[in-house]
């Protein structure tokens, strides 16, 4: 992974602009609710951060796809970049009011939202096949460490600022997008989009309009294995999403205090970075099947696992062994999605499927509130994993059953509308 990242300026530089984007935006989602909790005292308003966010990526997601394929992919990461840092240099001279902060996780969103299939594409472009499952290892272990790093960080800022001033803070996120933009402002990657347009414009066949265009960007999921990866990825968001407050329900039903929580997510957060820093060169080996089949199978088991039993042991082995299978599949679907799903419509690929699973952690948080009233949290996190590993066992059926082509193949063959 070193070599990769020491032999391709490209991708060092992807990652980097990365990891200071993702910091920047945990540490402004921390702001977001904190400020927005201190000036309504309401969990239901406060929520609201969360909603708009939410939506944001729904509405982003629509179109950022297909900007992703027919514009320059550096170029769309740069002015994402650079919108997010305005939003948040505005947001400080506004009133202090929660809508302004609705607003602002809203637009935020929509603007990361059209990063990261930018991001997916141009990484694909900079980095060769055999690069790409260290790749996406190192970018899904950025993302863990942000995830602990970020609210630390917007925590302490706010310990130094007063109340009054505390919105100044959002200079900090902005300048950490205005820095992401400018690491990979001069870099030059081709990903030939020019000709892209150019072939799409003079091609009677090709799809016209925005319909048609975002349609292209599902036309990979009548492959079998693509598909099941994303049926996969909708079971495992319908259980998990609102994980959190689940584990911290059944921590304290088990008599424990709710802060060890936080060592469960530490838990989870630690196999997910060992599964990608260490374990990549044993699971790469493995057949498709096996890394994103039998790896949902364990996800569903060692998800109901944390509720097995009351003991707190049992609890953090069964959330430590979650995060590394996982980190698998993280990491071998997201790389077998960028080897297979052809490059002309990977960005709507891409878009779609986060819009989709944007909309499904909606639902995801809502059943699994709705259920952990009625059954109680244990029965629920038991249930969940249930459905986890179920689709599991479809998925290494069918994936063992379906035969995947490659995304040369698939563009010879015409199988993209």
């Amino acid at each position: 992974m070193i070599g990769l990242v020491r032999g391709n300026r490209a991708f060092a530089r992807l990652l980097s602009s990365r990891l200071i984007s993702e910091l920047g935006s945990f540490f402004t989602y921390m702001l977001l609710i904190v400020l927005s909790y201190g000036a309504t005292r309401s969990v239901a308003l406060t929520m609201g951060v969360t909603l708009a966010a939410a939506v944001g990526r729904l509405a982003g997601g629509s179109y950022a796809g297909l900007a992703a394929d027919r514009g320059a992919p550096r170029r769309i990461m740069v002015q994402s970049d650079l919108f997010n840092a305005a939003v948040l240099c505005v947001l400080i001279v506004l009133p202090p009011t929660v809508w302004f902060k609705y607003g602002a996780s809203f637009l935020i969103a929509v603007g990361q939202s059209f990063y990261t299939p930018a991001m997916n594409k141009f990484q694909v472009a900079a980095v060769d096949e055999e690069g790409l499952m260290d790749a996406n290892a190192l970018l899904q272990t950025t993302n863990e460490v942000v995830k602990i790093v970020g609210p630390a960080l917007a925590v302490f800022v706010l310990t130094l600022v007063p109340v009054p001033e505390r919105g100044i803070g959002f200079l900090v996120d902005a300048a950490s997008y205005v820095l992401s933009a400018l690491l990979i402002f001069r870099l030059r990657v081709s990903v030939d989009a020019s000709e892209q347009v150019a072939a799409t414009d003079g091609d009677d066949s090709a799809p016209r309009g925005f319909l048609a265009q975002w349609a292209a960007g599902a036309a990979p999921l009548r492959n079998t294995a693509v598909a099941m990866v994303a049926v996969e990825f909708v079971f495992l968001l319908l259980g998990v999403s609102g994980a959190d407050v689940l584990f911290t329900a059944y921590v304290a039903k088990s008599g424990y205090p709710t802060i060890d929580v936080g060592y469960l997510m530490a838990a989870l957060s630690g196999g997910l970075i060992l599964s990608a820093l260490t374990l990549k060169g044993i699971f790469s080996k493995w057949s498709v099947s096996v890394q994103l089949g039998l790896t949902g199978v364990a996800m569903g088991v060692f998800y109901g696992g944390v509720a097995v039993w009351p003991l707190i042991g049992v609890m953090l082995a069964a959330s430590f062994l979650l995060g590394i299978f996982n980190g698998i599949f993280n990491v071998s679907s997201i790389t077998f999605w960028q080897r297979v799903v052809p490059r002309e419509v990977l960005g709507r690929f891409f878009a779609m499927v986060t819009s989709v699973f944007a909309a499904v952690s909606l639902i995801g948080m809502a059943a699994t509130g709705y259920l952990g009233s009625v059954i109680g949290p244990r029965d629920t996190l038991l249930l969940g994993g249930a459905l986890i590993a179920l689709s599991g066992i479809v998925g290494t059926v069918l994936m063992s059953a379906s035969t995947v082509v490659p995304a040369t193949a698939a563009a010879e063959e015409d199988t993209i509308a």
